[in-house]
């Protein structure tokens, strides 16, 4: 696997740190249905591209992946992130 979560690499930590956003008034924003949003921490685990993506789940299923990269330059070189960039076009 080209990622790997961040909760098998220090689960304590991640115990800790994952984020969960309730939305309980969508009345701002009624394009955001309401609910529970877990955003997940991906990493890199073949090489140093230091790109990070956060899947966000709502009921078990993802309903989106947030793509950064902290270096273009190394994550040019990186073929595991080529991949998910082809991964989150198909999905468009």
């Amino acid at each position: 696997m080209p990622y790997i979560p961040f909760v098998e690499l220090f689960p304590l930590i991640a115990k800790k740190e994952t984020k969960l956003v309730i939305v309980l008034d969508n009345s701002d924003t009624p394009n955001l249905p309401l609910g529970e949003y877990i955003f997940v921490k991906l990493f890199c685990n073949e090489c140093d591209c230091r790109s990070v993506f956060l899947k966000v789940i709502k009921a078990v299923k993802e309903v989106a992946l947030i793509a950064y990269q902290r270096s273009l330059l190394r994550s040019l070189y990186c073929s595991k992130v080529n991949y998910f960039r082809n991964i989150v076009h198909e999905k468009n």
